[in-house]
């Protein structure tokens, strides 16, 4: 049985180190849906491909990671419409940390 140091050390250093989440990532991606590109989050588009002549798809890396994947944006309000993934699912994530 772990008794109440361990236990809060144990807590302590989860913590301190954060947390990954695949789950919190789609949450994040579906959520930016209406904003703005600006109000997104995200870093800047590794590139932007014309659809047709009121969308585009902004193309996103996170090169550490090897995650990439697209937003549909109006090109007219920078809204963005929809988003998918372009990679492996499981290398996109977000990693949360409560101590800076």
């Amino acid at each position: 049985m772990m008794d109440s140091r361990s236990y809060l050390a144990a807590l302590l250093i989860l913590v301190s180190v954060g947390c990954t989440s695949h789950k919190e990532f789609i949450r994040s991606r579906d959520y930016d849906i209406g904003k703005t590109t600006r109000e997104a989050g995200v870093p800047d588009p590794v590139s932007i491909e014309p659809i047709d002549g009121q969308t585009s798809r902004y193309i996103y890396e996170y090169k550490d990671a090897g995650c990439r994947f697209a937003y549909t944006v109006d090109n007219q309000t920078k809204r963005v419409l929809s988003w998918q993934l372009l990679s492996d699912p499981d290398r996109c994530y977000t990693t949360t940390t409560f101590i800076d």
